[in-house]
């Protein structure tokens, strides 16, 4: 999607292109100004790919406005509108390298053919570029690549030989003792991998130009375990100032996403503390998880607990369950997540981040797997997509994801409750169809269907619209007609076998219903039968 800037001092020119463009590419991002101006101040926050401007206009204008514009990294293409009167301009403007000016009065099909052959033209520069990037990027990778692996293998404390330990020492010129600081980029799970490779080399060599500015003894390296973090030795400990600065440059550098740094304890030796110290840091880091607004942190000021699995509380799970039961929205189970979550951080020292996500994923798993009537390709699903919460890097993103889990839950088992309601409808039919003749009760059958007989009662007439009694007294009725056309059996016997204990009761209910009496009702049946045969 490209962003397209519309400069033009007459309105109507400005409404006209805007819709113009709309329809030619409804995804593109449109935005207009009145002079070059505004545009200069547009084009300070907003990468556009493709600049339509006029060049006559007031306060400034388009060739002085396209002189004035900023350098940007990506690619763009600048078109010109221009009067018959204004030619010369336009001529002035591709010698400044403008890719194509259209005169006005604008004739459309020839100003849609300039954009099309603009837009072929960003995409095929875009693409060079994007080549670029990646061989640069791979012919930087080449050079360090030997010292990025010998760093990493030291990091993480695997066995060095005594020529890789010299060469640590000696050539790549680590410090003797001081700090370790770790970067860590979040939010970059959607870029595509030479964008972060890109973004860590450039990231890399600033941080390795400020330390050496600030006349640190230091080493700046990106290790190859982990493509979201770069590691800087520090011979002096830096203040909050320096590290805070440090911070808002990186930012500025990955434009999108954010910055973690973590500071370690000092070390009075390097080379044998470098692991310990690396994971100090790291877990310095780490404690960005719980606060909001804070990208500095350091290792001798972090509260965690030991590194250990939180067991989940019955309790809790019985007030996510009660929630749930509740069906009290969005805003009821986010409440309710929230106080189970805020319980556990009320315990003091705060758990490690990946032992605090497997908790609440645990937790809601366990919800998920006791709750009543969801199907087992529904269950999985969800506890799918619970599981995916370990990849939340924040607190707040955590309860979010937390709650929308709970919500999602609640809507599957209230889907599975109706659907349910649907079936047992249709199973309570059949089994009174199947035992109209044993000695049925709205008690009994509720029973048997797991429901309390109050609500039986209500849920049967909803369905039906007539109560448990009507029902069974006319699926009892529609059988005697049966019978009494069929055989010849006596009236007490056939009643004894609908479930009637006495006949006389029978004879009544049978006569209310159809204004016969049972023997009346089989005498006018056969008469009928007789004479269509």
């Amino acid at each position: 999607m490209y962003a397209i800037l519309l400069v033009d001092d007459e309105p109507g020119h400005l409404i006209g292109l805007s819709k113009l463009i709309r329809r030619w590419r409804p995804h593109y991002e449109v935005f207009t100004a009145k002079n070059g101006q505004e545009a200069l101040s547009l084009c300070k926050t907003v990468p556009f790919h493709l600049i339509i401007t006029d060049i006559q206009m007031p306060i400034l204008d388009g060739l002085h406005f396209a002189e004035q514009l900023p350098e940007g990294e990506q690619p763009r293409r600048v078109i010109y509108l221009t009067g018959y009167n204004y030619f010369e301009y336009a001529q002035k403007a591709i010698g400044l390298g403008t890719f194509d000016y259209v005169l006005k009065p604008i004739d459309i099909e020839h100003f849609v053919s300039v954009l099309e052959r603009a837009e072929k033209s960003l995409q095929e520069e875009r693409n060079r570029w994007q080549e670029r990037s990646t061989m640069a990027a791979a012919l930087e990778s080449i050079v360090p690549v030997y010292q990025n692996r010998i760093l990493t293998e030291w990091l993480l404390d695997r066995r060095l030989n005594a020529d890789v330990r010299a060469d640590l020492e000696e050539k790549i010129g680590i410090p003797e003792e001081g700090y370790l600081m770790v970067c860590r980029l979040q939010g970059l799970n959607d870029r595509k991998d030479w964008e972060i490779d890109r973004h860590r080399m450039r990231i890399r060599q600033w941080l390795q130009d400020e330390l050496h500015r600030s006349c640190q003894s230091s080493l700046a390296f990106a290790p190859d375990h982990d493509r979201q973090i770069i590691v800087a030795l520090i011979k002096d400990e830096p203040n909050d100032g320096q590290l805070e600065a440090w911070a808002c440059g990186i930012g500025e550098l990955l434009d999108r996403g954010e910055v973690r740094l973590g500071l370690s304890g000092r070390g009075g030796r390097f080379m044998e503390e470098a692991p310990g110290m690396f994971a100090e840091a790291l877990a310095a880091c780490e404690e960005g998880f719980y606060t909001e607004g804070r990208s500095v942190f350091r290792y001798a000021a972090a509260r965690f607990r030991a590194a250990l699995p939180i067991p989940v509380d019955p309790k809790e799970e019985c007030s996510i369950t009660e929630a749930l039961h509740k069906q009290s929205g969005y805003e009821g189970l986010k409440q309710a997540i929230d106080a189970v979550i805020d319980r556990q951080l009320g315990k003091g020292a705060y758990p490690r981040p990946s032992d605090f996500k497997e908790w609440i994923i645990r937790l809601l798993c366990r919800v998920a797997e006791a709750a009543d009537f969801l199907g087992l390709d529904t269950r999985a699903q969800l506890v799918d997509k619970m599981t995916a919460m370990s990849e939340r890097q924040s607190l707040h993103g955590l309860r979010e994801a937390a709650a929308d889990r709970l919500v999602e839950l609640a809507a599957a088992i209230a889907e599975a409750r109706k659907v349910r309601k649907e079936h047992t409808i249709h199973d309570c039919l059949a089994y009174i169809d199947a035992h109209y003749m044993d000695d049925l009760s709205l008690e009994s059958v509720a029973a048997i269907f797991h429901f309390n007989a109050s609500y039986f009662s209500q849920y049967f007439k909803s369905k039906l619209n007539v109560n448990f009694s009507q029902y069974l007294t006319q699926v009892r009725l529609a059988k005697a007609k049966d019978l009494l056309e069929q055989s010849d059996e006596r009236v007490y016997r056939l009643a004894e076998r609908l479930g009637y204990h006495d006949v006389k009761y029978f004879n009544r209910v049978f006569k209310k219903e159809f204004g016969l009496t049972p023997e009346e009702y089989r005498s006018i049946a056969r008469r009928m039968k007789q004479l269509k045969s």
